[in-house]
Formats: structure tokens, C-alpha cells, sequence
């Protein structure tokens, strides 16, 4: 991750987990990054690719041993200072291990402890579902 300075203050961060939120501001942008490094191991990136105000790089890691790769795009200002960052994972049972490690960091944060508990509660058995049947359905297609 690029310094805390790399983030212009309106920036946002659009995170694979969902439509339907957005991180808003260098602080809460910010604070998230900090709670993705927390929960991925064994980072490493690709050089970037850049065309204008927009790049790209991709990186790879593991989220409690799932091995994830990700693509992320990344809107600059002239200034060099980012506006706007989106991320897609792959594969599926790499993007369901990130929904259960990461919303609990978020929610605690966020929102406090009995708020965590339930994104984790929620999010557990959808990982464990996703990875069994990655694991499974191959042999039947």
C-alpha cells in the first residue's frame, strides 16, 4: 500500500465484498487498508500499468491459507494522489474467506464489537459452503 499521503481527502474505495457500500475519505480508506493487511498474508504485486489518470496492478496472497488473486484499478489526480480504487478477487472461494476475515475487522471498527460478532456469524458458513463445493463440484462437471 502507498502511503497514508498517496490518498486525495475525497477518495474512495469501492471493495469487492459488495455493491452496496463504498469507503468515503482518506481516514475511513485508510483504516481499511489497514484491516486488509491484517487479514492477508504472503503479498506480492505486479508492476502497474498506467494509461492517463488510471492504472492497474494486480497482487496475489493468501486469507487464512486461501491462496486470492486481485485485480485492482486505481484513478489518480493530477496530483498523482488517489480518487478513486476499485478491487476484483478471484477465485470465488478466495473472495468468500475475505467476506468472513474482513467485514468482522470492519464492523468492530465501525459499528463495535456485537456488530463484528454478527458479520462473522453471518459470514462463516458462506466460506466454508463456497470452499467445500470448489473443492467438490470439479469432479462432477
Amino acid at each position: 500500500m502507498r502511503s497514508p499521503n498517496c490518498w486525495h481527502p475525497t477518495s474512495s474505495f469501492t471493495p469487492p465484498l459488495t455493491s452496496r457500500l463504498r469507503f468515503e475519505g482518506k481516514q475511513e480508506v485508510t483504516a481499511l487498508h489497514r484491516d486488509i493487511f491484517a487479514v492477508l498474508d504472503g503479498l506480492t504485486t505486479t508492476e502497474p500499468l498506467a494509461l492517463g489518470d488510471t492504472g492497474s496492478f494486480s497482487f496475489r496472497a493468501r486469507v487464512r491459507g486461501v491462496e486470492l488473486e486481485a485485480m485492482n484499478l486505481v484513478r489518480c489526480n493530477k496530483h498523482g494522489q488517489i480518487v478513486d480504487y476499485t478491487v476484483f478477487v478471484r477465485p470465488l472461494p478466495a473472495l468468500a474467506t475475505l467476506f468472513a476475515a474482513l467485514p468482522p475487522r470492519v464492523s468492530v471498527r465501525r459499528r463495535g464489537r456485537l456488530k463484528g460478532t454478527l458479520a462473522a456469524t453471518l459470514a462463516r458458513p458462506l466460506a466454508f459452503a463456497i470452499r467445500t463445493a470448489d473443492r467438490f463440484v470439479p469432479a462432477f462437471l
